[in-house]
């Protein structure tokens, strides 16, 4: 499982343009996980309006390089001034399909080879 990586340098970056750190996150938190911007009412049920970018800008990290982040003295910079943004690779992870949660289990070969994790699962149901 990939992930984008941000290393913010605003220690030193953005120092110059009056940025602190928590400023630099909050808006890449915004661009990639959205703001809840208000609450719409539908019968019994409530829903958040959240507010973000499209897939497409937040799964290409050279577009999110290009996210502007205002500064103090009224100009705007890139993200990509102030932050080394990078894909790595991150651990698997529970995700659903059809609606069901669905585990992956990553195996080494060694363990097979060994019988360890056939030793282990028989008891398993």
């Amino acid at each position: 499982m990939s992930s984008c990586g941000i290393h913010s340098s605003a220690g030193l970056a953005a120092a110059r343009y009056g940025i602190g750190v928590g400023d630099v996150q909050q808006i890449v938190e915004t661009a990639v996980g959205g703001m809840n911007l208000s609450t719409t009412v539908e019968g019994r049920a409530r829903f958040p309006i959240r507010v973000r970018y499209a897939r497409e800008l937040r799964d290409n990290v050279e577009a999110l390089g290009r996210v502007y982040i205002p500064t103090l003295g009224g100009e705007r910079i890139r993200l990509a001034q102030v932050a080394d943004l990078k894909v790595l690779d991150g651990p698997p992870m529970i995700n659903s399909e059809n609606s069901m949660l669905r585990a992956t289990v990553l195996l080494q070969r060694a363990w097979a080879r060994h019988g360890w994790f056939r030793r282990g699962s028989q008891g398993a149901s």
